[in-house]
């Protein structure tokens, strides 16, 4: 199922920041793809994949929300879409926060090596 963004939908808010820039080959073209670390702060379904495609950045690998044709270029490459929940703390009801915490996995971080820095 698709979600997205309606004037009369839920309230829904992403912080991101930009981490840096690369360089990443999607079928015949050379495209820039960013690197970003995503604080969502509600808990929507799809949250980050709807918020990225409402602003023209669709998630790499992301067939659901990019577009069959772009995300069946992306997936020659990377065989998911690039999304990673490093790190989240939960408040359980009576006890302290607990926070877990999660490498990169070794195909997102295959991947990330593979593609060049765009320095400037």
């Amino acid at each position: 199922m698709r979600f997205g963004i309606y004037p009369e939908g839920r309230d829904a808010l992403t912080h991101y920041k930009v981490l840096d820039y690369r360089k990443f080959k999607s079928g015949k073209e050379d495209e820039i793809v960013s690197l970003v670390e995503v604080y969502p702060k509600t808990g929507r379904t799809h949250q980050i994949r709807v918020h990225f495609q409402h602003i023209k950045h669709s998630v790499v690998g992301d067939e659901l929300y990019a577009g069959r044709k772009t995300g069946r270029n992306d997936r020659k490459v990377l065989t998911r879409h690039f999304l990673h929940a490093s790190k989240i703390s939960l408040e359980y009801p009576g006890t302290t926060r607990t926070t877990f915490e999660s490498k990169l996995p070794s195909e997102l971080e295959k991947f990330l090596l593979d593609l060049p820095v765009i320095t400037e």
